[in-house]
Parts: structure tokens; C-alpha cells; sequence
């Protein structure tokens, strides 16, 4: 890797770790590699509008196709939620998800409050408007 650490451990410890080392995690400094990386990137992003106005398009269409399900959920984020209760559920829809080609993964407790697992749908300009639709039926009829 570039910088950072490894802890080997018992899953137990790494989750630990994960969950309640945060300060430690994140005390690290960039490398000036990633500051330049990321430099790159957001100049590639101001040259390039139409990849806003495209993630913005892709956002109102899932928007729209999942409808009120969803309620409460930022309407102009590209990362949107699916509130799914239990750890057991949460991966269980995962792998649903999964098996039908959408990488969307589960936020489980305690990364969140117990009875707050949800489901992470980060969409994107590269998504096509198949991609979304398929992705809001395979939801919706998970959800029935």
C-alpha cells in the first residue's frame, strides 16, 4: 500500500477496531500522492459538468421509481438508504441484491444503532437509466 497499517486479529478484535478506534483511524495524514490524486480528480469534475448533471439525472430517476418507500431519505445525495431492520435481514437483502449483479452493501450494528441497518445504494454518472430501473424493481419487490 501506499501508507497506513494492518492489525492481524480475531474478527471480534477487527470489529472492535472499526467501530470504537475511530479517532485512531483517522489521526493519519495524507501522503502528498493522494492530495495530488485528489487534485486531479475534482479539476477532472469542473472540466467535465455534464458528469453532475448525469448523477443528478440518475438520482431523480431513483428517486422516482422508489417513490415513498424511502421517505425521509436526502433527495439530492447520490448515496441513498433502504431501512432494512436486523443484521440478519440487512445481509440477507445484500445478498439478494447481489445475486441479481447490484453491489449494495449493508450498514449493520453496531456501525449503526441497533434496529437502524439500512442498505448503501451509491449511485453514480456511469450508471445507465436499465441499471437504475432494474435496481428499483429487484428493491420493490423486496420490499412487498
Amino acid at each position: 500500500g501506499h501508507h497506513g497499517a494492518c492489525v492481524l486479529g480475531s474478527e471480534v478484535l477487527i470489529n472492535y477496531l472499526i467501530n470504537f478506534a475511530r479517532p485512531f483511524i483517522y489521526t493519519t495524514a495524507l501522503p502528498d500522492t493522494v492530495i495530488t490524486s485528489i487534485d486531479c480528480a475534482w479539476k477532472y469534475i469542473k472540466d467535465h459538468p455534464q458528469l453532475a448533471a448525469k448523477l443528478k439525472e440518475n438520482i431523480e430517476l431513483y428517486r422516482e421509481l422508489i417513490g415513498n418507500q424511502m421517505a425521509g431519505v436526502n433527495v439530492h445525495s447520490p448515496i441513498q438508504r433502504i431501512p432494512v431492520k436486523g443484521n440478519k435481514q440487512a445481509q440477507l437483502f445484500s445478498d439478494i441484491l447481489r445475486k441479481q449483479g447490484f453491489d449494495i452493501r449493508p450498514i449493520l450494528s453496531p456501525t449503526v444503532k441497533t434496529g437502524e441497518e439500512r442498505l448503501r445504494v451509491s449511485l453514480h454518472s456511469f450508471n445507465t437509466a436499465k441499471q437504475i430501473e432494474s435496481l428499483s424493481e429487484v428493491i420493490a419487490n423486496q420490499l412487498k
